[in-house]
């Protein structure tokens, strides 16, 4: 069989090209952004909670004003420049907690993971570990979110909703920049 000298360089080279692309597909996917999304300092702040009820599916459970069992001046999300978060927050009659974790930003929304051991403080609130929250287009001082979830009523309430451990439902959130 005879051999092609030019036809193996030409094979040699575009196979290196191909490997070239390909490389430099996967330097981009490291670009920063959007894949990485905002610095975490264009949301940081205070934000206040002007929403938080929780709407049963079932038309004969009243729906649930989370806002009404807090102390509206303690309760608050803070987001840090570092990407951390703090949740503050006070049940009437009750002392000051603490939920905290991290946060990434992205265009149109920010999540926000809680620490391990704060999920049951989270599940006090209603919140699941890891909340969703909505970027306003046109007002990027608002965040809101509107999260289909089933939630244990009883333990949020004992006295009140007794025996609706499991109701699904939609949690709808809405936060204001301070």
């Amino acid at each position: 069989m005879r051999s092609f000298p030019l036809l193996r360089s030409v094979h040699r080279l575009l196979g290196g090209v191909v490997l070239l692309v390909f490389a430099a597909g996967l330097a981009a996917c490291d670009s920063g952004d959007p894949v990485d999304g905002p610095d975490p300092r264009e949301v940081a702040g205070t934000y206040r909670f002007t929403e938080f009820t929780f709407d049963p599916n079932a038309s004969a459970i009243p729906d649930v004003n989370v806002l009404d069992t807090l102390v509206a001046t303690t309760t608050q999300l803070r987001l840090f420049e570092d990407g951390s978060f703090a949740l503050e927050y006070q049940f009437r009659g009750g002392v000051q907690s603490l939920a905290s974790g991290s946060f990434r930003v992205r265009s149109d929304r920010i999540d926000l993971t809680a620490d391990a051991d704060d999920q049951a403080k989270m599940q006090s609130l209603l919140l699941d570990r890891e909340v969703r929250l909505n970027r306003v287009a046109n007002d990027r001082r608002l965040l809101e979110a509107d999260i289909s979830k089933t939630a244990n009523l009883e333990a949020f309430s004992p006295g009140r909703y007794e025996g609706l451990t499991s109701v699904p439902g939609t949690l709808r959130l809405r936060l204001s920049l301070r």
